[in-house]
């Protein structure tokens, strides 16, 4: 049986979320999107609006759990509305891959074959590193890891606003042995500071979380990632 793989993310941004979706449809995914109230439809087969938006790793969290407790996720996908899937393996492809890869039900796969963001580094045997290299910024999930992540309450910590949260489930997830990184399969994404969209109100808003966010990685980073672990079988 194919499994159940779905993409996530909360969105300020409706129309782009509507033409990004096409592209997810296409190759095989199932869709939630968490809205504000008022805000118009992006045809996803799920929309969150009933809820305040706390940041995007809360809105994640609430999508994730309600994917795999209420509609049977096997995967959830965690994106943005700037982010296109891979255009060459379809869900069922990627996903199969990956469970057979880790023979488990606790995972994480974060794509990195998009090399934008690249920053030098003369200690890397590649020169240098790309963004999806150092965080995991559009994760797959596993069913499992959801229900078991920080001590089952989920993929990430309540503490991360916007930032910094891919950085520490990149850093968790490796601990754990459960991460793997594919540069065989891309996420291209579009994001504004790249070039591929104008700056919007929402992103410069966003933007004010930076230094918080920050600040919370290096301490939960400095002391171990604290409540990290995995829920008891």
């Amino acid at each position: 049986m194919a499994a159940n793989v779905w993409v996530a993310f909360p969105s300020a941004n409706p129309e782009r979320a509507r033409e990004t979706l096409l592209k997810w449809t296409g190759m095989g995914y199932r869709h939630a999107v968490f809205l504000d109230p008022g805000a118009g439809s992006t045809g996803a087969d799920i929309e969150v609006r009933h809820l305040p938006y706390r940041g995007y790793y809360a809105a994640c969290n609430y999508l994730t759990s309600l994917l795999v407790e209420k509609h049977g996720a096997d995967v959830v996908v965690c994106a943005s509305d700037d982010i296109d899937p891979d255009p060459n393996k379809d869900a069922w492809t990627i996903a199969s891959e990956c469970i057979a890869h880790f023979k488990s039900d606790v995972w994480v796969c974060q794509p990195t074959g998009d090399r934008q963001g690249w920053v030098a580094d003369k200690k890397h045997p590649e020169g240098g590193t790309a963004a999806a290299d150092r965080i995991c910024g559009s994760p797959w999930l596993s069913a499992g890891y959801i229900r078991r992540g920080y001590n089952g309450t989920g993929p990430w910590p309540y503490q991360y606003h916007h930032f910094f949260g891919d950085e520490e489930l990149r850093g968790v997830s490796e601990r754990l042995g459960v991460l793997w990184q594919r540069r065989d399969v891309t996420h291209w994404h579009r994001h504004w500071s790249w070039g591929h969209t104008k700056k919007e109100i929402y992103n410069t808003a966003a933007q004010m979380h930076w230094q918080a966010d920050q600040r919370v990685f290096r301490e939960r980073a400095s002391a171990g990632f604290p409540g990290s672990e995995l829920e008891p079988v």
